[in-house]
């Protein structure tokens, strides 16, 4: 072959096919032919004699086809080629199955697919192999050999991979990692595409660990990748989540500095590849400064110490992790060093420059903070002020951005959430969520400590949420949510519990609502309190409003209230106290909690009956309780047997 491409003269390509060989008892004979392509000037070749065995009812090893060009013949690159692997014929039975129908070329030429052999002794197939574009065909004739042992197909992978993130970025290549999944025996196979969504065809399959560098990609190109598992007879799982990335000609230089590239427009935003640029933030971050997360990164080296910048830190640019994961962060301190969060402050207090924070992940945040009257206090945000009044227009921006895992302890601490310690005017707080555990002295929130004409949607927290000191307020979403500020599609199912006696507005979704609203948003968490307390509901604990400010609408309640006294305080299944009279549209589990009233009315003194919004828990769950109060199929999922959850 060497000497054939040697001696070529004519610029013929050639397309040399390739099975590669391991133990096993599936027989594959590969018969010896030729076909050309005029237009092209290809010549497909393979050798005869080669022979592949595996189980019965296994993935067999991978079946490999190299397209092969010579130095001046630029017609066909050899890479990024389309191959395809077909059954000869639609109407002959096919009983092994092909993993990867279709497979780019690598930058050698190569293309990589796998066949499942079928659970026969007696059973044959014939595989075709085809370039996209070009009349070139070649046959592999492929049957079980006498005498295999069957093996009981393993279980199917799951779930998705996950943490898919490049742990390096350079000119025309991009290195790509992710999570093992705990199943053993299993390869794994990289989708790639240039629109998001497009991850049409595999760009290799096979990969026996956990990275992969991909030399195919061009610089100024926006590539979209995802990663499946399969295992040995080619049952796969779902695909992962989608990251993005744009090699270009400087890549990202993991050295760099101040930053691994760009130049901190919002064309070209500086690139943020290892710890040290990170930290570098922090003198990098007027308005109009943009920066990207390329890579995820453990903070582990980061003890007591802030990895962007001290409490002093007010960030106003844009910051984007691209789904990128920032892990392992611990931050311990007894001094007064408030707000504390990874951006302490975002945004500026009585001025008209905001901050944005979006596609962000943090991981194993552990927060605490023991200083008396410590204020402003959460894993990503301490605190978004409050700017140049409610008329401005502009925004401080959360969005898509998570913690998991994580917790945050301040018990003597104000204004103490999950994510965010307080938000101020007009601050957005979108798709976003905790996972995890907070412990505050007043206005604590699984998700938010304090809002203040603050929009926050479309997200959630999980976990559980304590509030330890008395007269302390808590919520399992938001703790204190007040002036103009709104709460909708959002939903918590932390439990939220008064260590202390003597806790007031303790509610499953918000502590204390004032001149608020809240609507389409659940509360599935057990509020639970101690003696004395309060102002207690499964779904806000207090509301307070003398005008016609506050609403909730389109809201339920589905864990246990518990107090040791509900007769003598305001203790609700719904809502602890309300100021006016709350819209029918409302429910809470009357089978769970069924010894108390909806609410209790504070002008008036006087309980609602239980019955007013009470429903049993089978009426919680049969769809036409809220198709008959008007609630919205398109924002809600209302299925018979379950809770209603939100689209």
């Amino acid at each position: 072959m060497q000497q054939l491409l040697k001696n070529e003269k004519d610029r013929i390509v050639i397309f040399r096919v390739s099975l590669v060989l391991s133990l096993g008892s599936l027989l594959c004979s590969c018969i010896a032919s030729s076909s050309t392509d005029a237009t092209l000037g290809l010549q497909l070749v393979a050798s005869s004699g080669q022979t592949l065995t595996c189980e019965q009812n296994a993935t067999c090893p991978s079946l490999s086809v190299q397209l092969l060009g010579s130095d001046n013949f630029s017609a066909l690159p050899v890479s990024d080629q389309t191959v395809t692997f077909t059954h000869c014929s639609s109407s002959n039975p096919t009983p092994f199955t092909i993993v990867t129908p279709s497979v780019k070329t690598d930058a050698t030429g190569t293309a990589t697919t796998q066949v499942i052999s079928a659970n026969s002794a007696s059973a044959s197939d014939c595989i075709q192999a085809s370039v996209s574009g070009t009349s070139l065909v070649f046959n592999f004739l492929l049957s079980v050999s006498e005498g295999t042992t069957f093996s009981p197909p393993p279980a199917s992978p799951s779930p998705a991979p996950s943490n898919l993130a490049f742990s390096n970025i350079s000119s025309g290549s991009v290195t790509l990692t992710w999570s093992p999944l705990p199943q053993g025996d299993l390869t794994y196979i990289l989708w790639r595409g240039t629109t998001s969504g497009s991850e049409a065809f595999a760009q290799v399959s096979g990969i026996a660990g956990t990275t992969y560098t991909d030399n195919t990609v061009t610089n100024g190109t926006t590539y979209y990748y995802q990663v499946q598992a399969m295992n040995k007879i080619g049952s796969t799982t779902a695909l992962s989540s989608e990251v993005s990335v744009t090699p270009s000609t400087g890549g990202c230089n993991f050295g760099g500095s101040p930053f691994g590239g760009g130049t901190g427009s919002a064309g070209d935003p500086y690139l943020i590849c290892s710890t040290a640029q990170l930290a570098r933030v922090s003198s990098y971050k007027s308005p109009s400064t943009y920066f990207k997360l390329v890579r995820s990164l453990d903070l582990s080296s980061f003890t007591s110490t802030h990895p962007i910048g001290d409490y002093n830190l007010v960030f106003t640019g844009t910051f984007d992790g691209q789904n990128n994961i920032l892990s392992n962060w611990s931050y311990s301190s007894s001094s007064n060093t408030n707000p504390v969060g990874l951006f302490p402050t975002v945004g500026i207090s009585g001025g008209t420059d905001f901050g944005t924070i979006k596609n962000l992940i943090l991981s194993n945040f552990q927060i605490s903070v023991s200083v008396t009257n410590s204020n402003s206090i959460g894993t990503l945000i301490g605190i978004m002020p409050n700017p140049n009044g409610p008329g401005t227009t502009s925004t401080n921006q959360v969005i898509h951005c998570s913690a998991i895992g994580s917790s945050v302890s301040a018990s003597n601490g104000t204004n103490v959430g999950g994510l965010i310690g307080q938000a101020g005017w007009n601050s957005n707080i979108n798709y976003s969520s905790f996972s995890g555990t907070v412990t505050g002295g007043t206005k604590v929130g699984g998700l938010l400590g304090r809002t203040s004409v603050t929009t926050l949607s479309n997200s959630y927290s999980t976990g559980s949420v304590n509030v330890a000191t008395t007269a302390g307020t808590a919520g399992g979403l938001v703790g204190e949510h007040q002036n103009a500020s709104s709460i909708s599609k959002s939903y918590s199912t932390a439990s939220v519990n008064a260590t202390v006696a003597n806790a007031t507005r303790i509610g499953g979704l918000v502590g204390y609502l004032g001149s608020a609203t809240v609507a389409n948003s659940y509360a599935s968490g057990d509020v639970t309190t101690q003696s004395s307390s309060r102002s207690i509901g499964g779904l806000i604990g207090e509301s307070y409003d003398t005008g016609n400010n506050t609403s909730v609408t389109y809201c339920y309640s589905s864990g246990l209230v518990s107090s040791p006294s509900p007769s003598s305080n305001t203790v609700g299944g719904l809502i602890g106290s309300y100021t006016r009279t709350l819209s029918t549209n409302n429910f809470f589990d009357s089978t769970i909690n069924s010894s108390l009233p909806s609410y209790y009315n504070q002008f008036t003194s006087s309980s609602v009956s239980t019955d007013t919004l009470g429903k049993f828990t089978t009426l919680l769950k049969t769809p036409a309780t809220f198709t008959g109060a008007g609630w919205s199929t398109t924002i809600w999922n209302l299925t018979a047997g379950a809770y209603p959850t939100l689209y």
